[in-house]
């Protein structure tokens, strides 16, 4: 235990339970050479789970060293599997909440792709904040009405207003938690709109000891009950939580409480899932050893093995086995980012047509959810290389 004190409940005692040292603090910031891949700023993680409300969060992490401009690269429309998850998503959202002719805010929107898809598929308008926003990238053969601004939202925003306000994968980049929603809630004052967050689901990664899922990024990891504790303690009432994307995200829908004072705070209990906690480091420790013993004997065999995912995943496992001379290549389907190299461990990033030269003997699969769409594609280039998820090495 120490003295830690918890960004989302603010005074419960913090355990300690995984460490990493040395690890890129960026995970998906294109890096144009070896030398600068190798040479990235590094910070340390220390994973410390709150006995109090089950917030978990490194406690570590310094946020002077987060880059979010951009050179940050983090889109995933170039996948068929994760463009229909976003399109369910928004018909889901739209359907449910009867979002047409509304007005949406988005905050952490990237390069607008899921905003695009709320205001084209039901004639909305919208507004997007992110730092890191690219130029629009997406056309439409009719007019939308979306427009962004290049910040952090914040309560200097607070004249925009929406019916439905959007957040999908950035409150795990956000450090101190319960001040953020509670300033997007006293940013909305007395407007009552629906307002929704996406984060991954961190409760999957502890069952499964998915240290691949750990990187400097995320400071912040959310089981459904801390989530829910972090959205009632400051002001607002969860209408609904799930999880979806084969159960690695957890989906929250919530609205402002009409009563709401922001010194109050929610009674929260010792969380219930501490086994899960407890085993983690166990879990991640056999996985780790798998896998090193895996890799030296494919090299040692002159087996050429690449990983396919350059992003967080592929960054993490990469980084935290120490690969620089076992995998020389990660295959990554975003065109943007061929050409570039790993933070922190230098393999260069291939495109899926470079495989033809590469002839891999095996491939390590990131993410499970592609590896149907992966095998499709490596068979359409006559590849048949020996294909393992990065959950299970022995198979």
């Amino acid at each position: 235990m120490n003295k830690v004190i918890c960004p989302s409940c603010f005074h419960h005692g913090i355990e300690i339970f995984y460490s990493v040292e040395n690890v890129p603090v960026n995970s998906v910031i294109q890096v144009p050479t070896v030398k600068e891949a190798l040479d990235f700023q590094q910070g340390d993680i220390l994973l410390g789970s709150c006995m109090g409300c089950g917030f978990i969060f490194n406690t570590a992490f310094d946020s002077n060293l987060a880059e979010y401009s951009e050179r940050y690269e983090s889109t995933q429309r170039h996948s068929g599997t994760f463009s229909k998850f976003n399109q369910n998503l928004a018909e889901k959202l739209i359907e449910k909440h009867d979002l047409v002719n509304k007005s949406i805010i988005e905050i952490g929107c990237g390069d607008g792709e899921f905003l695009y898809l709320l205001c084209q598929i039901a004639n909305n308008s919208g507004v997007g904040f992110d730092p890191a926003h690219h130029e629009s990238v997406f056309t439409s053969e009719a007019a939308v009405d979306v427009s962004f601004v290049s910040d952090y939202f914040s309560e200097k925003y607070g004249h925009y207003k929406a019916d439905f306000y959007v957040c999908k994968m950035t409150l795990e980049h956000v450090q101190e938690v319960a001040k953020f929603v509670s300033m997007i809630r006293m940013t909305i004052g007395d407007n009552y709109p629906t307002v929704f967050f996406q984060v991954p689901n961190f409760e999957k990664c502890l069952r499964e000891g998915a240290f691949w899922d750990v990187y400097y990024e995320h400071c912040s990891y959310f089981m459904s009950e801390s989530l829910k504790r972090c959205f009632e303690n400051n002001g607002f009432d969860v209408m609904d939580l799930w999880s979806d994307f084969e159960d690695q995200y957890l989906m929250v829908e919530t609205v402002p409480l009409r009563t709401w004072h922001k010194d109050v705070r929610l009674p929260v209990d010792v969380p219930a899932k501490t086994g899960l906690i407890s085993s983690f480091r166990s879990l991640t420790e056999n996985l780790r050893e798998a896998w090193t013993r895996k890799l030296t004997l494919n090299m040692r065999s002159g087996n050429e093995t690449v990983i396919w995912g350059s992003s967080s995943k592929g960054v993490s496992f990469l980084t935290t086995l120490e690969t620089r001379s076992i995998i020389n290549f990660a295959v990554d389907i975003n065109p943007n980012k061929r050409g570039m190299f790993i933070p922190g461990s230098g393999q260069e990033i291939v495109g899926p047509q470079d495989l033809r030269d590469i002839k891999p003997d095996t491939v390590i699969v990131m993410n499970p959810v592609y590896t149907e769409e992966i095998k499709r594609t490596l068979m359409e280039m006559e590849l048949f290389p020996t294909i393992l998820s990065v959950e299970h090495p022995t198979i």
